[in-house]
């Protein structure tokens, strides 16, 4: 059976394994689309669909300093809305900052004209 191990809130995980030898990792959480995407962080913020990619990765003759990064690209609904007083009203021109809480990708605006159903 495979070693299982958890990472910290922000997905991270640190694991010492023995120069030369081979490892397979893999990464997985339950109702999720999971992917190995490369070996850095520049690797995986640009990512939004794991396509053929596998779910482990294996690591031939360990070196000091190896990474393996995933990339979790579950979709989901994100709804935003501000509250104007009455129903009727509907703020115009309004932009909003979306910021991934684990911080792996950078934040990007969205204008409220891009939003469909405003």
């Amino acid at each position: 059976n495979p070693t299982e191990y958890k990472t910290d809130n922000s997905g991270w995980f640190e694991l010492s394994l023995t120069r030369g030898k081979s490892f397979v990792i893999g990464a997985s959480f339950p109702d999720h689309t999971i992917c190995h995407i490369g070996q850095s962080l520049d690797d995986a913020v640009h990512e939004t669909s794991c396509g053929d990619r596998r779910q482990n990765v294996t690591l031939t003759g360990v070196q000091d300093g190896n990474y393996v990064f995933f990339a979790d690209t579950t979709k989901a609904n994100v709804d935003l809305g501000m509250y104007q007083g009455e129903c009727e009203g509907v703020y115009s021109g309004a932009t909003f900052k979306i910021t991934p809480i684990n911080g792996c990708h950078a934040p990007i605006e969205v204008a409220s004209a891009d939003i469909g159903g405003w």
